[in-house]
């Protein structure tokens, strides 16, 4: 290892001379860190002395864990500041050692009182180790308190990235080069970070078929992510570091925003690969939020559905069963959700998610209703209830509009008796053409495996768990839509959230029977909802032919899916400046899954 060529001027503390370096400024905090830490300094300050390489330590399981070694090299990030990781990050200059592209020149160093200053040179030694699949040095002495390097030049690097390549740039300082996406916005709200790609990822199955295809797309999309962090374990941050003008109910960041070159150290922290940043994202707006549906035309029928994230009017008192857990949580998310019922301007609305409470006047669906107009009535079946779960299907309609045919109706099948919610159909006249319709809602079971077991366990295809119970409840729908001799010549629109991606099984049995999904021609892709990074369609309108013949436009409104959860209607995890700040009455996350409609043109 090379002595550095920088003269220096040798100041005593105790028993450790320390060298700092001439007319240099960052000397001064040389000196001031190794004056707080007397007790790290070795007498002697052996520095340029031969020790371990860094790449000697690294590879995706450290060859030396468990070793004490001693090692040289330049302070390349400090997260030693409270919040922070407890530790700083070391680095070797290109220059000093041989050419090894095969392994890290970077290592963190886990020292929480230790005090350091970017850009110094550090002689210390320390016993390697692994911590959740990072290689790191603990329990450290410091020897030696080595002068000023200066900046070390970051590696160039772009997405995607393998796993081989990622564990050579680990620790290291990297500038991440445009195409920059945020694919991911989740965790903006409880760990400051954000999910990155080239661009905006997709659910595998949104896009390929079961199996082999989707796990290669799957695959592929591993090595295309990698999350922004900001450099602290603080959970609940506030301020928000993400956009860094401040997260505010007007100013966002969106799935499918973009970033500049952003410069940063390659970390494995938390079971994921990250980006700490060294300098501030600067953050372009590609994906800016979308207008409100323009309003139907004369002559077109508009009929929409909406997942309402577990819609409770607290009729039964708090805290509800799901959704708003007090009377101030349940006013924020009715304000929201009256902001999206009336910006869709539908005649009819399929609604998922709302409390199974009956259907009287004070019952979530009839609250649903006022929201959405004065002129509002729901679809109301025979029984007191639909199925026997939490929450149901509902539909809602303008009176002026339309008429309703007698009462709603759901099959009875064992395949909606037990996590799929039973349909909901409902035939509507329009009153100004005649033309009749039947709207059938639908919630079908989730992908949370839960209890799931034997081949309602995921399959590892990418359909996740409990994909035979959904195709189950696509098959009994079709069997049950088959009874109803109407419904083989009349328009038939089946709204709601299936729990299915585009390319899955039970997609693909719905429109063998006949009925096709209208956003599987749009391009790029459409999705309604985004999961782990990942965007797909969970919600859906899909007609039969005569409903085809009669269709002129089809949209997702974009208002919820791309949105931070931070920005939704909930107090917890908020501070009081943040639960103002960061709400406000408009349709912007007022639920999970964005809404679609569709405009048709009765004859």
């Amino acid at each position: 290892m090379q002595q550095e060529s920088t003269q220096h001027r040798w100041r005593q503390r105790g028993k450790a001379w320390l060298p700092v370096a001439a007319g240099s400024l960052a000397g001064v905090y040389f000196a001031l860190a190794a004056w707080l830490n007397p007790l790290e300094v070795a007498a002697d300050a052996p520095c340029g002395e031969p020790g371990v390489l860094l790449s000697a330590l690294q590879g995706e399981v450290s060859p030396r864990t468990g070793d004490w070694v001693t090692v040289e090299a330049v302070v390349s990030a400090d997260f030693t500041h409270e919040d922070g990781f407890g530790g700083f990050f070391l680095q070797q200059p290109a220059a000093e050692v041989a050419p090894d592209k095969t392994r890290s020149r970077g290592l963190f160093v886990y020292a929480p009182e230790t005090q350091v200053v970017v850009g110094e040179r550090l002689r210390l030694r320390g016993q390697v180790g692994q911590h959740h699949g990072m290689t790191q040095l603990s329990r450290i002495q410091i020897e030696g308190r080595c002068g000023e390097h200066g900046a070390l030049t970051p590696v160039p690097v772009s997405l995607p990235l393998t796993e081989a390549q990622r564990h050579r740039l680990q620790g290291m300082v990297i500038t991440l080069e445009p195409p920059i996406t945020v694919t991911g916005n989740y965790s903006l709200g409880r760990f400051g970070t954000l999910k990155l790609a080239d661009e905006r990822l997709y659910i595998p199955t949104q896009l390929a078929l079961p199996g082999q295809a989707a796990q290669r797309l799957a695959a592929a999309n591993r090595e295309r992510m990698l999350i922004l962090d900001n450099g602290s374990r603080r959970q609940f941050p506030d301020p928000v570091p993400y956009p860094p003008e401040g997260l505010t109910a007007e100013r966002t960041v969106r799935t499918g925003d973009q970033l500049e070159a952003l410069t940063g150290v390659l970390d494995y922290r938390y079971d994921n690969w990250r980006l700490q940043p060294l300098s501030t994202p600067l953050f372009n707006t590609a994906n800016p939020r979308p207008q409100a549906p323009p309003a139907p035309e004369a002559g077109q029928l508009r009929l929409a559905a909406f997942n309402v994230e577990n819609y409770f009017n607290g009729n039964q008192g708090f805290p509800t069963p799901r959704g708003a857990i007090s009377p101030r949580e349940l006013a924020r998310q009715e304000a929201k959700l009256s902001a999206v019922l009336r910006g869709l301007q539908a005649a009819a609305v399929g609604l998922v998610e709302v409390a199974n409470d009956g259907y009287g006047a004070d019952s979530s669906i009839a609250s649903l209703a006022a929201m959405a107009g004065e002129d509002w009535a729901w679809a109301t079946p025979e029984t007191p209830r639909t199925g026997s779960d939490e929450i149901t299907n509902g539909l809602i309609y303008d009176r002026r509009q339309l008429v309703a045919l007698g009462p709603a109706f759901s099959p009875e099948h064992r395949a909606f008796m037990g996590g799929n919610r039973p349909p909901l159909g409902q035939w509507l006249r329009h009153r100004h053409s005649g033309v009749t319709v039947l709207v059938v809602v639908n919630h079908w079971k989730s992908k949370r495996c839960g209890n799931a077991t034997g081949e309602q366990q995921d399959q590892n295809d990418g359909q996740a768990c409990w994909n035979p119970l959904r195709l189950a409840a696509a098959e009994a729908l079709i069997q049950w839509l088959g009874t109803l001799p109407e419904a083989a010549h009349s328009p038939v629109l089946l709204l709601g959230d299936l729990n299915a991606y585009a390319r899955e099984e039970p997609l693909q049995r719905l429109a063998a029977a006949g009925f096709t999904n209208l956003l599987a021609e749009q391009q790029p892709p459409p999705h309604s909802y985004v999961f782990m990074g990942q965007s797909g369609t969970l919600d859906y309108a899909l007609g039969n032919p005569p409903l085809l013949a009669l269709l002129e436009q089809v949209q997702l409104w974009g208002i919820n899916g791309d949105e931070p959860p931070l920005l939704d209607y909930r107090l917890g995890g908020k501070t009081r400046e943040q639960r103002q700040q960061l709400f406000s009455d408009s349709p912007w996350r007022s639920s999970d899954h964005d809404p679609i409609w569709v405009d048709i043109r009765p004859n």
